[in-house]
C-alpha cells in the first residue's frame, strides 16, 4: 500500500477476527500532537479488507468448551488463537478445571509445526502448567524461535538491571544445571536470535556469574558487526570494571568482538587516574597477541584518556609500542597521542615534527596538533601562530591559541580578521569570544567596521554576555545590539514577524537565498533535507508549515527546555568560559557540546561549573539578519523540498 497523504506515518498493523487489517496512522500534523491538545485527534485508524467480505458475528468464546478452545490453537486465524488463549487463561484464573486443556496442550507441544508448538507453550505458561523439564527441553528444539522462547521463559522472572545499569539480580541463585545449559547454548547455538536472548539474560544474573555466559557469547566472531549484540553484552559487563576488573580484562583479551575490546580499553583508560595498574595489566596481556587485538586496545585507550594531559606510563607501554614497528597508518596517530600522554619525550618531538611538516598528510598534521594542544608544551604558542597560515589547519591552531590569556593574541586576530578566508572566519570568531580580553578586541574592530556585525552570531553574543563583565555587555549592546530576552520583548518580536511574514510575502521568498541564510545561521546545529549538523534536532520532519511553531521556537528557544538539554557554564582555570550541554562525564574528564563543537575538558581544569536554564540554541538568532533574509529563511524552512543554494551564499545573511 502507498499513501498519498504526506502526513501518513504508519506505526502499527494488526488484524481482526474477519481477516481485515487495521492500520494505525500517527498522522502528526502537529508536533507530537501538540501538548496543548490542538491536534489531539489527528491520529487515524484504517481498516483494509479484500473485496467486500460479509460481516460475520464474532464467536462468543466464553460459551465454547475447553476442547474447542484448545483446537483453535492449531487454526490459521491468529486473532482467534489469541482470543482462545485469553479465554483459557481467564478460566484458569477463576479456578475452573482446566486440566483437560493442559493435557490436550501437552500433546500439541510435540507438534511438528513450530508455530503450533509455541502457541501450546504460551497457553501452558499462561496456565502456570509448563514444567521445568519442558522448559529445559525447549533449549534443544530444532526451531530457533522455540529455543529463544526457552531462554526467555526460563529467566523471565529473574529481576532485570535498571536502565542505568544497577544490578537487581544479586540475590538470584540460578540452578547450576540451568546456568550450564545457557552457557552451552551460548557457546554452540548457530542462531543469532538465540544469542541475542542469551545476551539479554546477562542483565538478569548476579554480576559474579556473568563472565562465563559472556565469554561464550564473545567467542562468536560472526557477531562482530551485529548492531545489537556487542553493545548489549558490554552494557551488562560495565560493572565488572569496578568489581572484577581482571575478569573484564580476561574477557576482552579472548573476545572475538572488536568493539568489546575497544570499549574495555576505553573504560580502563578512564580509570587510569586512580587505578593505573589496570591499563598496565591490559597492555601486558595483549602485547604478544595478534595485531587486531593490540589495535583495538590502543584505539580504545586513546578515547578513554581524552582530556587528560598526563597519565602514568604503564610498565608494558614501551613493549606494546615496539610491537607495532613499523606502525600501520590506522594506529599511528593513536600511538603518538598515547606516547605524549604517557610523558614520552621522543613521542612529543615526533608529534611536533609532524605538525610542522608541510609534506605530511593534512589529517595526520591536524591530529598531531590536537595532541600538542592537549599536552601544552612550552612552544605551543609559537607552533600555533606559525600554523595560522596553513589552510585547514588554522582553525585547530586557533583552538590552541585560546589556551593563552594574552590580549595581544586577540588583538592580532581581530585586526587580521579580513586576511582569513571567509570559510575560516567562523573559527576566528569562536576564538575571539573565548575570553573577555579577546572579546574586547573583537568589539573594537566591529565598531571600526573591520568585522561585519552579521559575522557575530547570537550564540557568540550570548557567550560574551556569560562573562558577566558589565562593560563588555554594554559594549556588545552598542556595537552589535541588545539581545531581546525578556518575555515581553520576545512576544513583541513574534507579533511583528507574523505581520511581516504574510502568506503573500512567503510565497515570493527567494528560497535559494533562504537556504544560504540557513547554511550560515542554522546548519551548524540542524539538518534539513539531509544537509547540516547533528547537534540539534533534524528539522526535516518537524512542524515547519506552522509559522507560529517556527516563530516560537526560533525567537524563544528557551521557553520549554528538557533537563537533558539545559546548558552548563564552565569557568576554566586558564580563564576561558565554555557554554554547552554536558554530554558525558568520566572520573577524569567532562565532554561538553557547545554551539560549534564537542570538547573534552579535564576535570582538573574546571574551576567552577554552574547550571543554566537556557537552551543551547540562543536567543537573538534573527537579530543580525535583514528583513529580506528573514523572509527568505522562513520561505526555505517552510518549503516542501530541497532547492539549489544561492550563488552568492557567502554574502547571505550578512549585515554591514
Amino acid at each position: 500500500m502507498q499513501s498519498g497523504d504526506p502526513w501518513f506515518r504508519g506505526v502499527e498493523v494488526t488484524y481482526g477476527p474477519d481477516g481485515g487489517v487495521y492500520l494505525v496512522d500517527w498522522s502528526d500534523t502537529g508536533e507530537c500532537h501538540e501538548n496543548t491538545g490542538v491536534h489531539r485527534n489527528s491520529g487515524r485508524i484504517y481498516k483494509v479488507t479484500y473485496g467486500r467480505p460479509e460481516a460475520k458475528p464474532a464467536d462468543d468464546l466464553t460459551r465454547v468448551d475447553i476442547a474447542e478452545l484448545v483446537a483453535i490453537e492449531s487454526g490459521a486465524n491468529e486473532w482467534l488463537v489469541r482470543a482462545a488463549r485469553r479465554e483459557l487463561t481467564d478460566r484458569g484464573a477463576r479456578g475452573d478445571d482446566v486440566q483437560p486443556a493442559v493435557e490436550a496442550l501437552n500433546r500439541l507441544v510435540v507438534s511438528d509445526d513450530a508455530v503450533v508448538r509455541l502457541r501450546a507453550i504460551w497457553a501452558l505458561t499462561s496456565l502456570a502448567a509448563m514444567s521445568r523439564r519442558q522448559l529445559m527441553a525447549m533449549l534443544d528444539d530444532p526451531d530457533e524461535h522455540v529455543r529463544t522462547w526457552g531462554v526467555r521463559l526460563l529467566t523471565d522472572l529473574w529481576p532485570l538491571d535498571t536502565a542505568t545499569g544497577l544490578s537487581r539480580a544479586e540475590a538470584v541463585v540460578p540452578d547450576e544445571d540451568v546456568l550450564d545449559a545457557l552457557v552451552a547454548r551460548a557457546r554452540d547455538d548457530a542462531s543469532g536470535l538465540v544469542r541475542l536472548a542469551l545476551a539479554s539474560t546477562l542483565a538478569r544474573l548476579p554480576i559474579a556469574l556473568r563472565p562465563n555466559l559472556a565469554a561464550a557469547l564473545l567467542a562468536h566472531e560472526e557477531d562482530a558487526d551485529d548492531h545489537n549484540l556487542p553493545a548489549l553484552i558490554w552494557q551488562t559487563l560495565i560493572p565488572l570494571a569496578d568489581r572484577q576488573p581482571r575478569q573484564l580484562i580476561a574477557l576482552a583479551v579472548d573476545a572475538r568482538l572488536p568493539q568489546f575490546r575497544l570499549w574495555t580499553a576505553r573504560r580502563l583508560a578512564e580509570l587510569a587516574g586512580k587505578q593505573p595498574e589496570l591499563l598496565a595489566e591490559l597492555f601486558g596481556r595483549v602485547v604478544d597477541n595478534q595485531y587486531e587485538v593490540r589495535r583495538d586496545v590502543v584505539l580504545g585507550a586513546v578515547v578513554g584518556l581524552a582530556g587528560q594531559r598526563k597519565a602514568s606510563q604503564p610498565d608494558r607501554w614501551p613493549a606494546l609500542l615496539a610491537s607495532f614497528s613499523p606502525p600501520p597508518a590506522e594506529v599511528q596517530d593513536a600511538l603518538r597521542t598515547l606516547g605524549v600522554v604517557f610523558g614520552d619525550g621522543r613521542a612529543l618531538d615526533e608529534v611536533r615534527r609532524l605538525a610542522l611538516d608541510d609534506k605530511a598528510e593534512l589529517d595526520h598534521r591536524r591530529a598531531a596538533l590536537e595532541t600538542l594542544i592537549d599536552a601544552r608544551p612550552s612552544d605551543l604558542r609559537q607552533i600555533c601562530k606559525k600554523l595560522l597560515k596553513v589552510r585547514f589547519l588554522n582553525s585547530t591552531a586557533l583552538t590552541g591559541l585560546t589556551r593563552f590569556d594574552d590580549p595581544a593574541i586577540g588583538r592580532q586576530l581581530a585586526r587580521n580578521y579580513r586576511n582569513f578566508h571567509h570559510s575560516e572566519r567562523a573559527a576566528v570568531i569562536e576564538t575571539l569570544v573565548s575570553r573577555p580580553s579577546f572579546a574586547g578586541e573583537l568589539l573594537d574592530q566591529m565598531a571600526a567596521g573591520a568585522i561585519a556585525r552579521g559575522d557575530l552570531g547570537a550564540a557568540q553574543a550570548r557567550q560574551i554576555r556569560s562573562f558577566g563583565d558589565a562593560k563588555l555587555t554594554e559594549r556588545l549592546a552598542a556595537v552589535w545590539g541588545e539581545l531581546r530576552d525578556s518575555p515581553r520583548d520576545k512576544q513583541q518580536l513574534i507579533d511583528t514577524l507574523k505581520r511581516q511574514l504574510s502568506a503573500a510575502r512567503l510565497s515570493n521568498a527567494d528560497k535559494s537565498r533562504g537556504r544560504a541564510v540557513f547554511a550560515k545561521s542554522c546548519a551548524t546545529c540542524h539538518r534539513l533535507f539531509g544537509t547540516g549538523g547533528e547537534i540539534g534536532p533534524d528539522l526535516t520532519g518537524g512542524n515547519r508549515k506552522n509559522l507560529d511553531y517556527l516563530l516560537s521556537n526560533i525567537v524563544d528557544p528557551s521557553a520549554v527546555v528538557s533537563k537533558d538539554h539545559l546548558m552548563s557554564v564552565l569557568l576554566l582555570s586558564d580563564g576561558r568560559v565554555v557554554n554547552g550541554i554536558v554530554m558525558a562525564e568520566t572520573e577524569e574528564a567532562v565532554t561538553v557540546q557547545t554551539a560549534q563543537a564537542r570538547q573534552v575538558i579535564s576535570r582538573s581544569e574546571i574551576e567552577e561549573r554552574s547550571p543554566s536554564k537556557l537552551s543551547l540554541m540562543p536567543d537573538g538568532l534573527l537579530q543580525p539578519l535583514q528583513p529580506a533574509d528573514i523572509a527568505d529563511l522562513f520561505g526555505y524552512l517552510m518549503n516542501d523540498s530541497q532547492v539549489e543554494m544561492a550563488a552568492d551564499a557567502s554574502r547571505a545573511g550578512a549585515t554591514p
